[in-house]
């Protein structure tokens, strides 16, 4: 039986691939959760409109398999490893859940034609309101000269660039079907080349290497004619693209002040970001996190760390190595490894090689296909993996979204394993994914105002109560936790069990303020060698901290004998 969703489904995936990325201007507190809800929102709503006339037989696609044993991993995650909150791991396995049943409905829709066009409307309508406001955010930035970043409405330099090259693709796509007239193609491209020239990302010349051989790729294999001339609206917007992010070489290259160079191109420029080495800092970085990968790899190679441990795993990893220049090493907790594949080895050790071998069998599939569709979707794909090595866009919601439905559109079906679907089954999983939105923006309206302590105290005392109130909560307890702990230094408030309190935090993202949160009640509760080794593992692994550390544990113990905390390397001796 053909389901009855002809007039919403394909709107709603040109929402999904769109709105999301233009929901959080006016959010700067949390743009990353009104992101993910408005995409989660999104799915919900397509399979509430999603109805069938009775129950029919469906095939299940390859990608729903992968999902389910995603799931499966994510599930047995606190089982096997000590995860103290809920909210670390459970969004995340309703979210691929959601994802797995949204497979299902996009492979039963039988114009899959029809789905990727309005995928690529979605892309360049997101990507073309990103671009203008990005381009709005750099004329504020220049004429009030506040340095302003330019993020559009994504909020962060790499996503956003690429989130503009997946529009640019998406405009050659349908250039090249005529859904967009010469007259209106050139205007776009520039617009998109422009937007994402100013997110002065560095990462937009690793969209233009992936994207490289696509332009090329009529060349010399003698593709059909449609093939050829979209490589050939590929190559147009990747020479547009190149020669607006080479331009202010232009401007740059005369001078040899470099510093003059990083003060006049800093907000602006990617080539000059390079020229110049500016992220010399976020470079040490990815080594840092490459580093710490390899080793917890090796030191956990069959089931690896479990969904979400990177945080505490490299902190522990930290703590058993000897370093000779500890300021080398971040101020701030690392929380993934910026690399898709290496944070899936981490995590899931060997298990983690079926999901690798999975999608190189996908992508081989799409390959295979050899359809104008089908290239501008390996395009795409292309763009969403590149940026995965060095970045984490598919931990992100939205973006593995947009990646789950390319694939899904392109990717095999097991047409002999079919399963029979009531005609309830998608309106009720979209009820339920809708009912846990609306629950989780009344949590966001109700903890917004009691986030962060205020200057009034009794403002303070009574936020501690409604915070309480939500601290064992499924979706928000880890967050919760964190803004207890905002409040701890309070004088007027008092936090029940403010120990344990810190302690779970600590078996989970230790972050300098945790840490001497329990080092201080530790020791005020009588016990100074707690206190003495969750003072060293700060230490050690927030060097470039120690000094603060030092300063608020002795203010907190009132410490008759002040240390010295000019080394942190004498300071770790001191406390070892």
């Amino acid at each position: 039986m053909t389901p009855n969703n002809k007039k919403y489904f394909p709107f709603i995936i040109s929402l999904i691939v769109s709105l999301p990325f233009c929901a959080s201007a006016n959010f700067q507190a949390l743009p990353d959760l009104t992101q993910i809800l408005s995409s989660f929102a999104l799915i919900s709503l397509g399979l509430i409109l999603y109805k069938t006339d009775k129950t029919y037989s469906s095939p299940i696609p390859w990608v729903f398999y992968g999902l389910v044993y995603l799931a499966s991993l994510i599930a047995i995650t606190p089982f096997i490893h000590y995860r103290p909150f809920s909210s670390s791991w459970l969004p995340a396995l309703i979210g691929v859940i959601s994802l797995a049943i949204f497979s299902l409905a996009i492979t039963n829709y039988n114009n899959k034609t029809q789905l990727f066009d309005y995928l690529c409307k979605g892309l360049l309508l997101g990507a073309s309101a990103n671009a203008l406001f990005g381009i709005l955010q750099w004329f504020i930035s220049y004429f009030d000269d506040n340095n302003l970043p330019i993020y559009g409405f994504i909020n962060q330099r790499n996503l956003y660039v690429q989130y503009l090259t997946l529009g640019s693709i998406a405009l050659a796509y349908l250039w090249n079907k005529k859904k967009i007239k010469d007259h209106y193609a050139l205007p776009l491209t520039t617009l998109l080349a422009i937007g994402a020239a100013l997110g002065g990302s560095r990462a937009s010349f690793l969209y233009l290497l992936a994207l490289l051989p696509f332009c090329l790729l009529s060349k010399p294999f003698k593709a059909e004619v449609d093939i050829q001339r979209l490589c050939n609206k590929l190559l147009i917007i990747w020479a547009i693209n190149l020669s607006v992010m080479l331009f202010p070489l232009l401007l740059i290259m005369p001078q040899a002040n470099t510093n003059e160079i990083k003060t006049n191109t800093e907000r602006n420029s990617a080539i000059a970001r390079v020229v110049t080495n500016m992220d010399h800092a976020a470079n040490n970085v990815r080594l840092y996190e490459l580093k710490m990968s390899v080793q917890s790899i090796i030191k956990h190679p069959i089931l690896g760390i479990g969904w979400d441990g990177f945080a505490l795993e490299q902190q522990n990893i930290i703590q058993g190595k000897e370093y000779s220049h500890l300021n080398d090493w971040p101020t701030f907790l690392r929380t993934n490894t910026h690399n898709a594949i290496l944070q899936l080895f981490v995590e899931y050790g060997l298990f983690a090689i079926p999901i690798l071998l999975g999608f190189l069998y996908l992508i081989w599939h799409i390959w295979y296909e050899k359809q104008t569709d089908a290239l501008a979707a390996m395009a795409l794909l292309a763009v969403l993996c590149i940026q995965s090595m060095v970045e984490y866009p598919l931990w992100n919601f939205q973006y593995l979204a947009i990646f789950i439905i390319l694939i899904t559109l392109f990717g095999p079906i097991k047409s002999t394993s079919n399963i029979s679907i009531p005609n309830i089954f998608y309106p009720a999983s979209g009820i339920i994914g809708s009912g846990l939105v609306i629950y989780s923006v009344y949590l966001m309206i109700t903890l917004l105002p009691v986030s962060a302590p205020g200057w009034i105290w009794k403002e303070n005392r009574a936020h501690i109560p409604q915070l309480e109130h939500y601290r064992d909560n499924f979706l928000v307890d880890y967050h919760v936790h964190n803004m207890l702990l905002s409040h701890w230094r309070s004088p007027t408030v008092q936090i029940n069990n403010a120990r344990n309190l810190c302690k779970k935090i600590n078996n989970y993202r230790p972050t300098p303020q945790s840490l001497l949160c329990e080092a201080v009640i530790s020791h005020q509760e009588g016990h100074p060698e707690q206190s003495r080794a969750l003072m060293a593992f700060s230490i050690h692994s927030y060097p470039q901290l120690a000094t603060w550390t030092i300063s608020e544990f002795n203010k907190s113990t009132a410490a008759k004998s002040r240390i010295d905390s000019r080394k942190a390397s004498s300071i770790i001796e001191m406390y070892q």
